[in-house]
């Protein structure tokens, strides 16, 4: 099942524009299981690299969501996945600013990011990964 919640997530662009896939969500009603585990998965999996792109796909699907009149526990649940999607973006903003997917965002939504975000120095510059210090500069640090 992980495999296959995977490859959903990897997909989840091309995915929401499908007509076989809205399918899932229309005729959920009001059992929302399979809807809730795969977002769960996509909000415990959710990177620096895949933010941008999750965003899109999850505001796909609210759109069509709130366009077709799906299920309340459905939008809820889409809601939800937006919310945190956000989250992640605002606090990662110096990070995901970097990524390919970031141009990809709507304009709107990226101008709502820069003026939601805590932006401390440049942004221009990508982000570097800390340093491993080996054991013999630990010992030094201390």
């Amino acid at each position: 099942m992980t495999s296959c919640m995977n490859n959903i997530m990897i997909n989840f662009v091309q995915l929401a524009k499908d007509k076989s896939f809205l399918q899932i969500f229309q005729g959920i009603g009001c059992r929302t299981d399979l809807v809730e585990s795969l977002f769960e998965h996509i909000m415990r999996n959710l990177s620096i690299e895949n933010a941008c792109s999750l965003h899109i796909g999850g505001d796909l699907l609210l759109n069509k969501a709130s366009r077709e009149k799906w299920s309340e526990n459905v939008i809820g649940t889409l809601k939800a996945l937006d919310n945190r999607i956000t989250s992640y973006i605002l606090n990662n903003y110096h990070g995901v600013l970097h990524t390919e997917q970031w141009q990809m965002l709507s304009s709107e939504y990226r101008r709502y990011i820069q003026q939601n975000t805590l932006c401390v120095g440049d942004v221009k510059r990508k982000p570097r990964r800390k340093p491993i210090l080996s054991s013999s500069m630990r010992e030094l640090k201390h």
